[in-house]
């Protein structure tokens, strides 16, 4: 939690703070990382898989069945 002061108010008074949670922001990076980390070990992940692979999307599996 961070705090940060409100503009223009006593800054000994409590509620003069604004509580700012930087909670979810830590937890999204984190998990941008761990899958970055798991899209790069490829032997994970089956060689006709399109999930979540980077430069595999829907049309790309259409055009396999064609």
């Amino acid at each position: 939690m961070v705090m940060i002061p409100k503009p223009g108010k006593d800054r000994r008074k409590v509620k003069s703070w604004r509580p700012i949670v930087l909670l979810k922001i830590v937890g999204k990076l984190a998990d941008k990382v761990v899958a970055q980390e798991l899209q790069e070990l490829e032997e994970l992940v089956h060689e006709n898989s399109f999930a979540r692979r980077k430069g595999r999307g829907v049309i790309d599996s259409v055009m396999l069945f064609l």
